[in-house]
Parts: structure tokens; C-alpha cells; sequence
């Protein structure tokens, strides 16, 4: 638990070992489990920032923003949270015209709804979750950009109309699914169905 020394021995292997990047990300994230082991949470934001910087296209590069902003709001500093997120927005809407293939166009903007979302912009997430959700997009998990497509509807726009579309179109297209079973409860809810009841 001597935090400084290894943040030390960890930048001394981003120096001499910079072309090893697998290497060089978990380095990186360890110096950031440094940080909030201290509980210096603007540094290990920061931490994170420099990860999202020099691996934007990993795995763990792509979620370090909302890591960061998650951060904040764990601590109840709710308006660096919001700053945080706000930040997110901002890099993988950058980030979505440089996406090398179609399946990663689709990862960042799923990142980006998520961002909205936290954010409480409910009207620009279901935009980007409607891109997502047209038919035949590549890489796109389907069955969650329908659920939280409905979700935001019923809950967050109240528009039953919209909410029941996208439930029964995850139910149609995907009926053995937990989402599709967890969507067939929602319209119940909601008071559809999509097989007509017997008589009484």
C-alpha cells in the first residue's frame, strides 16, 4: 500500500516501455486504482482521462469516461459528476466519425446513449438508440437498445404508444430472450398483449 512508490515504478514502465501497449493500459489503470485507493478522486478521474486519451479505442479506453464520471457520483459531487458526463458526450460523439469499422461506429454510439442517459438528455439518447435500433445495423445488441428504447419511453417520456412499438417488436423478433419475456411483462403492464386473451 505504498501508493507513491508504485505510481512511481508504474511511470517509470510507461517510460521505458511505451511500445508495449497492453502493458502500458493496465499500467495506466493501476495508477488510477492508486488514486482512489487514496481517495484522490480528481486525480484518479484524471487517471482515467489519460487512459480514454492513449487507448480510446480499447475496451477499457471506451468505458473510462463513465468510470470517471461514476467516480464523482459515488461521492455524491453531483455537479463534477455532470461535468463528467458532459465530457463523455463530447468525446464519443468525437470519436463516431473516426470509428475504423461499422461495428465499432455502433459501440461508441452505445456508449454515447448510455452518456445521455445519465445525463438525464432523454430526447438525444432516443436518437442515437433510434440509429441503433434500424434493422440491419452491425454490432448492435438488439434486444437492450429495445428494452431501454421502451423504458425510456414508458418511464421517462410516458408515451405508451412508443413504449408498446418497441416492447412488441423486441417480443416479435426475440420471444425466447430474457429482454423479450422481460418486454411481454412490460406490455402486460401497459395493458397489451400481443395474444389475444380467451373468452372469459
Amino acid at each position: 500500500q505504498r501508493y507513491p512508490q508504485a505510481r512511481e515504478a508504474y511511470e517509470l514502465l510507461l517510460r521505458d516501455y511505451h511500445g508495449h501497449a497492453e502493458l502500458c493500459l493496465n499500467a495506466r489503470l493501476a495508477i488510477a486504482k492508486t488514486y482512489e485507493a487514496e481517495q484522490a478522486w480528481n486525480a484518479a478521474a484524471e487517471a482515467h482521462h489519460a487512459i480514454s486519451d492513449f487507448y480510446p479505442w480499447s475496451q477499457t479506453g471506451l468505458e473510462a469516461p463513465l468510470y470517471a464520471a461514476a467516480l464523482y457520483e459515488r461521492q455524491e459531487r453531483k455537479e463534477d459528476a455532470a461535468k463528467e458526463y458532459g465530457r463523455a458526450v463530447g468525446l464519443y460523439t468525437k470519436l463516431i466519425p473516426q470509428a475504423p469499422t461499422p461495428e465499432q461506429t455502433a459501440q461508441v454510439k452505445g456508449y454515447l446513449a448510455l452518456a445521455l442517459q445519465r445525463s438525464g438528455d432523454w430526447d438525444r439518447a432516443v436518437t442515437v438508440l433510434e440509429e441503433l435500433a434500424k434493422p440491419g445495423t452491425p454490432g448492435v445488441n438488439r434486444p437492450l437498445v429495445l428494452l431501454t428504447l421502451g423504458s425510456i419511453y414508458q418511464a421517462q417520456r410516458h408515451d405508451a404508444s412508443r413504449a408498446t412499438e418497441a416492447y412488441g417488436q423486441l417480443v416479435s423478433e426475440f420471444p425466447e430472450h430474457p429482454f423479450g419475456k422481460l418486454a411481454k411483462f412490460k406490455l402486460e403492464h401497459l395493458g397489451m398483449s400481443l395474444v389475444p386473451s380467451p373468452a372469459p
